[in-house]
């Protein structure tokens, strides 16, 4: 399958929280992200492609060209280099911070599309389905 536009809605999460503490996340923050049903909505094209991460309390989006990396602003407020490359069906992002480094892969299926955060020898899942 290509990675197409579309939206997804999570519908399970394992391990989240202590991610989010590996990447350096506040407990307050952290604690608001794990209990949140965020909605992800991927945009494709010619130009740069647009990732939005919506939850009830907070909206984030990012725009980014496949293999240029870019500075980002993470969801709690800290600047980050990042890069997205494609591999068949899976978008990965490489994110550093300071002197540590995460990778966020979405893997994309047909129905729904899984998501795995990696750092510090942490790893973490988000399930979600195809809206």
């Amino acid at each position: 399958m290509a990675i197409e536009s579309g939206t997804w809605e999570m519908t399970s999460s394992d391990n989240y929280g202590e991610y989010l503490k590996a990447v350096g996340v506040g407990m307050i923050q952290r604690n608001l992200a794990e209990k949140a049903v965020p909605t992800e909505e991927l945009t494709t094209g010619d130009g740069p492609w647009e990732l939005s991460h919506t939850t009830q309390l907070k909206a984030w989006k990012v725009s980014f060209t496949l293999g240029e990396p870019f500075d980002q602003v993470t969801e709690d407020g800290r600047t980050a280099k990042s890069v997205f490359v494609r591999d068949g069906d899976k978008l990965i992002q490489i994110q550093k911070i300071g002197g540590d480094q995460s990778q966020v892969i979405r893997d994309y299926s047909p129905t729904g599309m899984t998501v795995t955060y990696a750092a510090k020898g942490i790893t973490a899942t988000r399930v979600f389905k195809r809206l």
